[in-house]
C-alpha cells in the first residue's frame, strides 16, 4: 500500500488574486504567446467549471471519457459505488 500526504498553506480565494499594476518589459519575451496561454487557461477554467456544474446537476456519469464506454471498462460502474468499491 502506498500513501501520499498533501499539505497546503496560505491558500487564498481565486477572486482575491489581482494582476500587477506594472510590469518590466523584456526584449526576449514573446508577449503574444503569453497572452495566448492566458486565454487558453481561462478557456480551460470555464470548461472545468461547466463540467462540474453538469456533474453536480446530473450525476457523476453525466460526462465521461470515451474509454469508459469500451467493452470491459469499469468507470461507469465504479461511479455508482461508494468510494469506487463494492460495499
Amino acid at each position: 500500500m502506498r500513501r501520499i500526504t498533501l499539505a497546503v498553506n496560505h491558500v487564498i480565494p481565486e477572486d482575491s488574486i489581482r494582476e500587477p499594476e506594472y510590469e518590466q518589459m523584456s526584449l526576449f519575451t514573446d508577449y503574444a504567446a503569453q497572452e495566448k496561454e492566458k486565454e487558453d487557461r481561462e478557456k480551460e477554467r470555464r470548461l472545468q467549471e461547466a463540467m462540474l456544474k453538469i456533474k453536480d446537476k446530473y450525476g457523476k456519469n453525466a460526462i465521461l471519457k470515451g474509454i469508459n464506454f469500451r467493452e470491459g471498462a469499469t468507470g461507469r460502474d465504479r461511479n455508482r459505488q461508494i468510494g469506487g468499491h463494492k460495499s
